[in-house]
Protein backbone atom coordinates (compact mmCIF):
# COMPACT_ATOMS: atom_id res chain seq x y z
CA UNK A 1 0.00 0.00 0.00
CA UNK A 2 2.96 2.17 0.84
CA UNK A 3 3.84 2.05 -2.88
CA UNK A 4 0.59 2.96 -4.18
CA UNK A 5 0.21 6.16 -1.43
CA UNK A 6 3.50 7.29 -3.04
CA UNK A 7 2.19 6.80 -6.52
CA UNK A 8 -1.16 8.87 -6.09
CA UNK A 9 1.57 12.00 -4.39
CA UNK A 10 2.00 12.82 -7.74
CA UNK A 11 -1.28 13.25 -8.86
CA UNK A 12 -2.80 16.53 -7.35
CA UNK A 13 -0.09 18.25 -9.72
CA UNK A 14 -0.60 16.43 -13.15
CA UNK A 15 -4.81 17.09 -12.19
CA UNK A 16 -3.71 20.97 -11.96
CA UNK A 17 -2.16 20.78 -15.60
CA UNK A 18 -4.77 19.15 -16.72
CA UNK A 19 -7.80 21.33 -15.67
CA UNK A 20 -10.49 21.76 -17.89
CA UNK A 21 -9.00 19.51 -20.02
CA UNK A 22 -11.06 17.02 -22.17
CA UNK A 23 -8.32 14.95 -23.82
CA UNK A 24 -8.77 11.59 -21.54
CA UNK A 25 -6.16 9.80 -19.78
CA UNK A 26 -3.69 12.37 -17.34
CA UNK A 27 -0.88 10.10 -15.79
CA UNK A 28 2.02 10.46 -13.94
CA UNK A 29 5.28 8.69 -14.89
CA UNK A 30 6.39 5.71 -13.10
CA UNK A 31 7.63 5.75 -9.48
CA UNK A 32 10.59 4.20 -9.02
CA UNK A 33 11.64 4.60 -5.09
CA UNK A 34 14.65 3.38 -3.65
CA UNK A 35 14.43 -0.02 -0.99
CA UNK A 36 15.98 0.55 2.11
CA UNK A 37 19.39 -1.31 0.20
CA UNK A 38 19.65 1.36 -2.20
CA UNK A 39 18.23 -0.86 -4.67
CA UNK A 40 16.00 1.45 -6.97
CA UNK A 41 12.69 -0.72 -7.33
CA UNK A 42 9.90 0.51 -9.85
CA UNK A 43 6.57 1.31 -8.43
CA UNK A 44 3.15 1.20 -9.24
CA UNK A 45 1.82 3.63 -12.24
CA UNK A 46 -1.13 5.50 -11.15
CA UNK A 47 -3.64 7.02 -13.60
CA UNK A 48 -6.66 9.08 -13.22
CA UNK A 49 -8.50 8.73 -16.39
CA UNK A 50 -11.95 9.89 -15.63
CA UNK A 51 -13.58 12.58 -13.53
CA UNK A 52 -17.27 13.75 -12.68
CA UNK A 53 -17.79 16.34 -15.06
CA UNK A 54 -14.85 16.01 -17.62
CA UNK A 55 -17.13 15.50 -20.33
CA UNK A 56 -18.02 18.99 -19.71
CA UNK A 57 -15.20 20.82 -19.74
CA UNK A 58 -15.42 21.47 -15.80
CA UNK A 59 -12.13 21.40 -14.02
CA UNK A 60 -10.04 18.29 -13.02
CA UNK A 61 -10.45 18.88 -8.91
CA UNK A 62 -12.57 21.45 -8.01
CA UNK A 63 -11.07 23.69 -5.94
CA UNK A 64 -13.44 23.27 -2.47
CA UNK A 65 -12.68 19.46 -2.50
CA UNK A 66 -9.20 19.36 -0.89
CA UNK A 67 -10.19 22.36 1.62
CA UNK A 68 -13.02 20.47 2.56
CA UNK A 69 -11.23 17.47 3.00
CA UNK A 70 -9.42 18.95 5.89
CA UNK A 71 -12.34 20.42 7.61
CA UNK A 72 -12.52 23.82 5.68
CA UNK A 73 -16.36 24.14 4.27
CA UNK A 74 -15.71 27.93 3.18
CA UNK A 75 -14.67 27.52 -0.07
CA UNK A 76 -17.59 25.42 -0.68
CA UNK A 77 -20.01 27.02 0.87
CA UNK A 78 -19.08 29.98 -1.45
CA UNK A 79 -18.96 27.84 -4.64
CA UNK A 80 -22.61 26.90 -4.13
CA UNK A 81 -23.82 29.95 -2.49
CA UNK A 82 -25.26 27.92 0.59
CA UNK A 83 -26.00 28.94 4.05
CA UNK A 84 -22.87 29.19 6.00
CA UNK A 85 -24.85 29.05 9.42
CA UNK A 86 -25.22 25.31 8.52
CA UNK A 87 -22.99 22.35 9.34
CA UNK A 88 -21.34 20.58 6.59
CA UNK A 89 -20.10 17.11 6.91
CA UNK A 90 -18.64 14.85 4.69
CA UNK A 91 -18.23 11.27 3.43
CA UNK A 92 -15.71 9.22 1.23
CA UNK A 93 -15.93 5.60 -0.71
CA UNK A 94 -14.21 3.70 -2.72
CA UNK A 95 -15.36 0.58 -4.91
CA UNK A 96 -15.01 -1.45 -8.18
CA UNK A 97 -17.60 1.27 -10.17
CA UNK A 98 -19.22 4.36 -9.36
CA UNK A 99 -22.29 2.14 -7.97
CA UNK A 100 -20.46 0.57 -5.05
CA UNK A 101 -18.32 3.54 -4.02
CA UNK A 102 -21.32 5.36 -3.81
CA UNK A 103 -22.91 2.64 -1.75
CA UNK A 104 -20.06 2.26 0.87
CA UNK A 105 -19.42 6.34 1.27
CA UNK A 106 -23.70 6.30 1.92
CA UNK A 107 -22.71 3.63 4.44
CA UNK A 108 -20.01 4.81 6.36
CA UNK A 109 -21.81 8.24 6.55
CA UNK A 110 -23.47 7.20 9.86
CA UNK A 111 -20.83 5.36 10.81
CA UNK A 112 -18.25 8.49 10.04
CA UNK A 113 -20.71 11.05 12.55
CA UNK A 114 -20.82 8.73 15.01
CA UNK A 115 -17.12 8.61 15.56
CA UNK A 116 -17.20 12.28 15.51
CA UNK A 117 -18.97 12.77 18.54
CA UNK A 118 -18.00 9.52 20.39
CA UNK A 119 -14.49 11.62 20.05
CA UNK A 120 -16.07 14.89 21.40
CA UNK A 121 -18.06 12.97 23.82
CA UNK A 122 -15.03 11.48 24.91
CA UNK A 123 -12.22 14.50 24.31
CA UNK A 124 -14.92 16.50 26.85
CA UNK A 125 -14.57 13.29 29.13
CA UNK A 126 -10.82 12.74 29.67
CA UNK A 127 -10.11 16.44 30.23
CA UNK A 128 -12.96 16.78 32.62
CA UNK A 129 -11.31 13.79 34.18
CA UNK A 130 -7.81 15.51 34.06
CA UNK A 131 -9.18 18.54 35.56
CA UNK A 132 -11.00 16.38 38.59
CA UNK A 133 -14.92 17.67 37.89
CA UNK A 134 -15.14 13.84 36.83
CA UNK A 135 -14.25 10.51 38.23
CA UNK A 136 -11.92 8.12 35.82
CA UNK A 137 -14.31 5.26 36.70
CA UNK A 138 -16.75 7.52 35.00
CA UNK A 139 -14.76 8.77 32.18
CA UNK A 140 -13.82 4.90 31.29
CA UNK A 141 -17.57 3.81 31.33
CA UNK A 142 -18.24 6.78 29.37
CA UNK A 143 -15.99 5.56 26.86
CA UNK A 144 -16.67 1.92 26.82
CA UNK A 145 -20.37 2.88 26.22
CA UNK A 146 -19.48 5.33 23.17
CA UNK A 147 -18.18 2.34 22.00
CA UNK A 148 -21.35 0.54 21.54
CA UNK A 149 -22.64 3.28 19.75
CA UNK A 150 -21.39 2.67 15.85
CA UNK A 151 -24.43 4.65 14.18
CA UNK A 152 -26.02 7.98 14.80
CA UNK A 153 -29.15 9.37 13.77
CA UNK A 154 -28.65 11.39 10.68
CA UNK A 155 -32.42 12.02 9.93
CA UNK A 156 -32.43 15.68 8.43
CA UNK A 157 -28.88 15.79 6.85
CA UNK A 158 -28.85 16.21 3.16
CA UNK A 159 -26.24 14.74 0.94
CA UNK A 160 -26.11 18.57 -1.08
CA UNK A 161 -23.33 17.06 -3.33
CA UNK A 162 -20.80 14.42 -4.80
CA UNK A 163 -17.89 13.82 -6.59
CA UNK A 164 -16.33 10.74 -8.31
CA UNK A 165 -12.76 10.36 -9.88
CA UNK A 166 -11.98 7.17 -11.41
CA UNK A 167 -8.10 5.56 -10.99
CA UNK A 168 -5.96 3.09 -12.35
CA UNK A 169 -2.86 1.35 -10.74
CA UNK A 170 -0.79 -0.10 -13.15
CA UNK A 171 1.29 -2.85 -12.12
CA UNK A 172 4.73 -2.23 -13.22
CA UNK A 173 6.18 -5.71 -13.60
CA UNK A 174 2.78 -7.55 -15.01
CA UNK A 175 1.71 -4.29 -16.91
CA UNK A 176 -1.70 -5.56 -15.20
CA UNK A 177 -4.29 -3.02 -14.75
CA UNK A 178 -6.41 -2.23 -11.69
CA UNK A 179 -9.69 0.23 -11.93
CA UNK A 180 -11.18 1.98 -8.57
CA UNK A 181 -13.46 4.65 -8.06
CA UNK A 182 -13.68 6.84 -5.21
CA UNK A 183 -16.53 8.92 -4.28
CA UNK A 184 -16.93 11.72 -1.96
CA UNK A 185 -20.19 13.39 -0.82
CA UNK A 186 -20.35 16.76 0.91
CA UNK A 187 -23.77 16.75 3.53
CA UNK A 188 -25.81 19.83 4.82
CA UNK A 189 -27.24 19.71 8.23
CA UNK A 190 -29.08 22.40 9.47
CA UNK A 191 -27.80 24.12 12.55
CA UNK A 192 -31.23 22.84 14.44
CA UNK A 193 -30.84 19.22 13.07
CA UNK A 194 -27.58 19.14 14.15
CA UNK A 195 -28.58 19.92 17.71
CA UNK A 196 -31.05 17.17 17.59
CA UNK A 197 -28.32 14.66 16.49
CA UNK A 198 -26.18 15.38 19.12
CA UNK A 199 -28.54 15.43 21.36
CA UNK A 200 -29.94 12.01 20.68
CA UNK A 201 -26.40 10.48 20.57
CA UNK A 202 -25.53 12.28 23.99
CA UNK A 203 -28.75 10.59 25.97
CA UNK A 204 -28.06 7.40 23.92
CA UNK A 205 -24.35 7.87 25.84
CA UNK A 206 -25.27 8.91 29.17
CA UNK A 207 -28.44 6.79 29.41
CA UNK A 208 -26.36 4.01 29.29
CA UNK A 209 -23.83 4.38 31.62
CA UNK A 210 -24.63 2.82 35.50
CA UNK A 211 -27.11 5.42 38.00
CA UNK A 212 -23.65 5.44 40.60
CA UNK A 213 -21.43 6.90 37.63
CA UNK A 214 -24.24 9.04 35.93
CA UNK A 215 -22.34 12.34 35.35
CA UNK A 216 -23.96 15.58 36.52
CA UNK A 217 -26.52 18.00 35.01
CA UNK A 218 -23.74 20.38 34.14
CA UNK A 219 -21.46 18.20 32.82
CA UNK A 220 -24.40 17.39 30.04
CA UNK A 221 -24.72 21.22 29.46
CA UNK A 222 -21.27 21.75 29.00
CA UNK A 223 -21.01 18.81 26.54
CA UNK A 224 -23.27 19.64 25.00
CA UNK A 225 -22.46 23.12 24.35
CA UNK A 226 -18.78 22.37 23.34
CA UNK A 227 -20.27 19.82 20.76
CA UNK A 228 -22.68 22.03 19.15
CA UNK A 229 -19.52 24.62 18.94
CA UNK A 230 -16.83 22.55 17.42
CA UNK A 231 -19.69 21.54 14.88
CA UNK A 232 -19.87 25.12 13.85
CA UNK A 233 -16.06 25.64 13.73
CA UNK A 234 -14.48 22.84 12.87
CA UNK A 235 -10.48 22.52 13.41
CA UNK A 236 -8.67 22.80 9.59
CA UNK A 237 -6.10 20.78 9.54
CA UNK A 238 -3.35 21.53 6.97
CA UNK A 239 -2.34 19.32 4.13
CA UNK A 240 0.25 17.32 5.97
CA UNK A 241 -1.66 17.03 9.19
CA UNK A 242 -4.64 15.67 6.90
CA UNK A 243 -2.32 13.20 5.11
CA UNK A 244 -0.96 12.16 8.40
CA UNK A 245 -4.46 11.82 10.00
CA UNK A 246 -5.35 9.30 7.14
CA UNK A 247 -2.24 7.21 7.23
CA UNK A 248 -2.92 6.90 11.10
CA UNK A 249 -6.01 5.81 10.54
CA UNK A 250 -5.48 3.45 8.14
CA UNK A 251 -2.45 1.82 10.10
CA UNK A 252 -5.21 1.86 13.40
CA UNK A 253 -7.82 -0.29 11.01
CA UNK A 254 -5.26 -2.80 9.76
CA UNK A 255 -3.92 -3.53 12.72
CA UNK A 256 -7.75 -3.80 14.73
CA UNK A 257 -8.87 -6.03 11.63
CA UNK A 258 -5.75 -8.75 11.52
CA UNK A 259 -6.29 -9.34 15.49
CA UNK A 260 -8.97 -11.73 17.44
CA UNK A 261 -11.42 -9.25 19.03
CA UNK A 262 -9.84 -10.17 22.67
CA UNK A 263 -6.72 -8.53 21.66
CA UNK A 264 -7.77 -5.66 19.80
CA UNK A 265 -8.44 -3.21 22.89
CA UNK A 266 -4.61 -3.61 24.34
CA UNK A 267 -3.15 -3.76 21.34
CA UNK A 268 -4.63 -0.74 19.32
CA UNK A 269 -3.13 1.18 22.32
CA UNK A 270 0.25 -0.04 22.09
CA UNK A 271 0.17 0.81 18.63
CA UNK A 272 -1.37 3.84 18.96
CA UNK A 273 1.00 4.79 21.74
CA UNK A 274 3.66 3.75 19.62
CA UNK A 275 2.16 6.09 16.50
CA UNK A 276 2.27 9.25 19.15
CA UNK A 277 6.03 8.55 20.65
CA UNK A 278 6.92 8.49 17.02
CA UNK A 279 5.54 11.88 16.27
CA UNK A 280 7.74 14.73 14.51
CA UNK A 281 5.82 17.96 14.90
CA UNK A 282 4.85 19.90 17.71
CA UNK A 283 1.02 19.93 16.89
CA UNK A 284 0.96 16.20 17.08
CA UNK A 285 3.00 16.07 20.84
CA UNK A 286 1.10 15.41 23.20
CA UNK A 287 0.08 18.44 25.43
CA UNK A 288 -0.38 16.68 28.79
CA UNK A 289 1.25 16.95 31.97
CA UNK A 290 4.56 15.24 32.36
CA UNK A 291 3.07 12.87 34.59
CA UNK A 292 0.18 12.20 32.28
CA UNK A 293 2.77 11.85 29.74
CA UNK A 294 5.01 9.31 31.52
CA UNK A 295 2.23 6.67 32.13
CA UNK A 296 -0.81 7.21 30.48
CA UNK A 297 0.66 7.12 26.95
CA UNK A 298 1.66 3.78 27.07
CA UNK A 299 -0.82 2.78 30.23
CA UNK A 300 -3.77 4.11 29.09
CA UNK A 301 -2.71 5.29 24.74
CA UNK A 302 -6.75 6.05 24.16
CA UNK A 303 -6.99 8.78 26.96
CA UNK A 304 -3.66 10.24 26.01
CA UNK A 305 -4.54 10.72 22.33
CA UNK A 306 -7.94 12.37 23.49
CA UNK A 307 -5.65 14.79 25.88
CA UNK A 308 -3.41 15.26 22.82
CA UNK A 309 -5.30 18.39 21.53
CA UNK A 310 -4.18 16.83 18.17
CA UNK A 311 -7.31 15.72 15.85
CA UNK A 312 -5.10 13.23 14.12
CA UNK A 313 -4.68 11.12 17.53
CA UNK A 314 -8.10 12.36 18.84
CA UNK A 315 -9.67 10.60 15.58
CA UNK A 316 -7.15 7.78 15.35
CA UNK A 317 -8.48 7.01 18.90
CA UNK A 318 -11.97 6.07 17.67
CA UNK A 319 -11.00 3.91 14.75
CA UNK A 320 -11.74 0.22 14.53
CA UNK A 321 -11.45 -2.57 12.43
CA UNK A 322 -15.06 -1.98 11.23
CA UNK A 323 -13.58 0.87 9.55
CA UNK A 324 -11.16 -0.42 7.38
CA UNK A 325 -12.91 0.32 4.26
CA UNK A 326 -13.79 3.47 5.27
CA UNK A 327 -9.78 4.31 6.38
CA UNK A 328 -8.38 3.17 3.05
CA UNK A 329 -10.98 5.68 1.00
CA UNK A 330 -9.38 8.49 3.23
CA UNK A 331 -5.62 7.29 2.74
CA UNK A 332 -6.65 7.08 -0.98
CA UNK A 333 -8.30 10.80 -1.07
CA UNK A 334 -5.39 12.23 0.73
CA UNK A 335 -2.84 10.58 -1.62
CA UNK A 336 -4.51 12.06 -4.41
CA UNK A 337 -5.30 15.60 -2.62
CA UNK A 338 -1.84 16.06 -1.18
CA UNK A 339 1.55 16.36 -2.46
Amino acid sequence: MKKILIGFAAIAVLMATSCGSTSGVSSNASIKPASNSGVTVAGKETVVVDWDGRTLGTEATPAWLAPAVRGDFSAYIAAFKKKDGDVFRRSTGTGADVRSATMRADMAYARTIARELQQSVNVYAAEQARSGNLSDATRQAIEEVTKTQSNAEITGHQKATEYWQQVVEVDPVSGEKKSSYIVYQIYQIPANTWAQTTAKYVKQVLGGVADELSPEQDFVKGLVSEMMHDARFPTVMSQEEAKQKAEINKQMADVQASLAPAQQKAAAEQELAKIMQNAKTERTKIAADASVKKTEAVADATKAAYLSGSPVYQSAATVTGADKEWADAEALAASILFN
